[in-house]
C-alpha cells in the first residue's frame, strides 16, 4: 500500500516539473504604425500692396530747340521774302579766306548766327563783305561776275560761275570794287520764280540797299555805318579826289581806322582798276569834319587842302 502511494506522488511531481519547463506562448507585440513627420509648409506670403498714387504719366520728350539758322529762315518767311542778306562790314581788298573768316568770327553777328563761321567764302574783287542765305533748305544760290557797260548798264557774265551752291547752302561773299555799282549778280533758284539781286550798300545811310524779296538781317551800330557814307561824301568834295575820279580812279573804304591827331578816322584809298587788280595810289582819312592825306615819303598824315 505504501509502495503504491509513493509511486503516485512521484508521478504528480514529474507532471509539475514538466509543466514548469515549457515555454509559454509568445505574446505578439504590435509596433505602432510608422508615422511620417508632417512637412511644415510655410504659409504663403503675399507682397504688400503699395497704395496706388494714381495713373502713371510720362513727361513727353522736349522737342530740340530750333537752331539759329532755322529761326532766321522763319524770320525770312515771316517777312514774305525769299532770301536773307546781311552786310558784315568792309575787309581788305586783298584779304584772304582766313582773314575773312577771322573777321566774321569777331563780328557782331557771329554769336547770334554761329553758322556764319562755317560758311564757304567767295572772294570777288572788292571790300564789302556779305552773308547770303536761301530762305528755304530747298533753294540754292549762284553768283556770276558782273560789270558796267559804257552806257552805264549792267553786263552779266552768266557763263562764269563764282559760286554754285547746294540746296540750303549759305555763303560769305566779298565783292564790289566801287561804292556806286555792284560787280556780282546773285541768283536764287528753287522758289516759285528765280530771284536775282545785286548786294550793295546805300551811300545815303550805310545800310543795305532795299532789294525786293530780300530780308536784311544786318547788325547796324548807330552812327558807325552812316559815318562811312558821310565820310565818302565829304571826300568827294575834295578837288584832288574829284580830279582823280574824272581820270578814272576809284575811291574805296579800306575797312580800317587810324588814330590821327587825337581822333579815330576812317581810312580810304584812291587807286586804279587794272585787269582785275586794284593798284592803290593815295590814302585818305576822314575824322570829325577833317580830311587827311597820307605822305608815304615821311610816313605822316597831313591835313588835306580843300582850296
Amino acid at each position: 500500500m505504501k509502495r503504491i502511494s509513493a509511486l503516485f506522488l512521484a508521478g504528480l511531481l514529474a507532471v509539475g516539473l514538466f509543466a514548469g519547463c515549457r515555454k509559454g506562448p509568445e505574446q505578439e507585440t504590435s509596433l505602432p504604425p510608422e508615422t511620417t513627420a508632417p512637412t511644415q509648409v510655410p504659409p504663403q506670403t503675399t507682397a504688400p500692396t503699395v497704395p496706388s498714387t494714381g495713373e502713371q504719366t510720362s513727361t513727353p520728350p522736349t522737342e530740340p530747340e530750333a537752331d539759329a539758322l532755322t529761326l532766321l529762315r522763319q524770320e525770312i518767311a515771316g517777312a514774305q521774302c525769299e532770301a536773307g542778306l546781311a552786310f558784315l562790314g568792309y575787309v581788305g581788298y586783298d584779304s584772304t579766306q582766313a582773314e575773312v573768316e577771322a573777321f566774321v568770327a569777331q563780328g557782331p553777328l557771329a554769336e547770334k548766327y554761329p553758322f556764319l563761321t562755317q560758311a564757304p567764302v567767295v572772294l570777288a574783287p572788292g571790300q564789302e563783305l556779305y552773308a547770303l542765305i536761301p530762305g528755304r533748305e530747298t533753294q540754292s544760290l549762284q553768283v556770276h561776275p558782273s560789270g558796267i557797260s559804257l552806257e552805264g548798264e549792267y553786263t552779266d557774265d552768266r557763263d562764269t560761275l563764282l559760286f554754285d551752291g547746294e540746296p540750303g547752302q549759305i555763303l560769305l561773299l566779298r565783292c564790289n570794287e566801287s561804292e556806286v555799282f555792284s560787280n556780282v549778280l546773285v541768283s536764287l533758284f528753287g522758289g516759285t520764280d528765280i530771284l536775282e539781286f545785286r548786294p550793295s550798300v546805300s551811300l545815303k545811310d550805310g545800310h543795305l540797299a532795299a532789294l525786293p524779296g530780300v530780308y536784311d538781317f544786318s547788325a547796324y551800330e548807330e552812327g558807325d555805318a552812316p559815318s562811312v557814307a558821310e565820310a565818302m561824301a565829304l571826300l568827294l568834295t575834295a578837288p584832288e579826289i574829284q580830279e582823280g575820279i574824272e581820270l578814272g580812279l576809284t575811291l574805296m573804304h579800306t575797312g580800317q581806322s587810324q588814330w590821327i591827331e587825337g581822333q579815330s578816322c576812317l581810312v580810304f584809298v584812291l587807286g586804279t582798276q587794272l585787269d582785275g587788280d586794284f593798284a592803290r595810289e593815295t590814302y585818305y582819312a576822314v575824322g570829325d569834319g577833317i580830311l587827311f592825306v597820307y605822305d608815304s615819303i615821311y610816313d605822316v598824315w597831313t591835313a588835306l587842302e580843300m582850296g
